[in-house]
């Protein structure tokens, strides 16, 4: 089936959307039911990831922007944090899953965040 493009996009973020829903399927699908953060959880593939795992029953951290935050409990987000404000690499929590979407921090730091070390980057 094939839908119209939406008026206020161009052609290049209409052409995003499939690749950024298939990032994130491959990041939670096999993974739901855990405790996943997704770094950058705003953007296209963060908040497909989002959508997803909450449907997946996951407990969801979202990081991004604060003029970002209320959208993004808006989706299902059970935790968000405001990267300019908390870094979550400090918390001391621990991830099953990080989706690091913004790709902002050295993979070794990440991976001390994490569990099981599971760390999907876009």
């Amino acid at each position: 089936m094939f839908e119209p493009k939406p008026a206020g996009l161009t052609f290049e973020q209409a052409a995003a959307v499939p690749k950024s829903g298939s990032l994130a399927m491959q990041s939670v699908r096999d993974e739901g039911r855990v405790k996943v953060l997704i770094n950058g959880a705003g953007g296209a593939v963060g908040t497909f990831a989002v959508q997803l795992a909450e449907a997946y029953e996951a407990d969801v951290t979202g990081v991004d922007a604060a003029e970002k935050l209320d959208m993004l409990r808006s989706i299902g987000v059970d935790r968000v944090l405001d990267y300019a404000q908390e870094d979550f690499m400090r918390s001391g929590e621990r991830y099953d899953v990080i989706l690091d979407v913004a790709g902002n921090h050295p993979r070794p730091a990440i991976k001390r965040a994490t569990r099981r070390h599971l760390i999907v980057r876009n």
